[in-house]
């Protein structure tokens, strides 16, 4: 009953799930780790920034942070910098890996 139920809930676009006792495995770990971050001058770094979506996630619940974003991709970076207006966001054009140096970047149609 139980899978037919959900079968047919997710057919109109709807999930259900069991909430985890472990907050980190709910769905969204920045809610999960609020009360484990100590301080009020706190830094995130988002590498490969992408869109935007983790910073996003990252300034709606703290918006006072710093967040320094990192993204290879010119065509991400600049969709970046036009829609984050902010002076606690800066994004940077760049790579992040283990040494320093410069590689070949392959850029895809599909950003992902």
């Amino acid at each position: 009953m139980k899978k037919i139920l959900k079968k047919i809930l997710k057919a109109t676009g709807y999930k259900v799930s069991k909430n985890s006792k472990v907050l980190l495995l709910d769905e969204d770990p920045f809610t999960a780790i609020k009360d484990k971050l100590i301080g009020d001058q706190l830094i995130f770094f988002d590498i490969g920034a992408n869109w935007g979506q983790t910073t996003k996630k990252m300034s709606h619940q703290y918006p006072d942070a710093k967040i320094y974003g990192f993204e290879p991709s010119k065509n991400c970076f600049e969709s970046l910098k036009a829609n984050f207006k902010s002076d606690t966001i800066s994004f940077h054009n760049l790579a992040v890996g283990s040494s320093c140096g410069q590689l070949e970047f392959n850029e895809y149609s599909w950003s992902a």
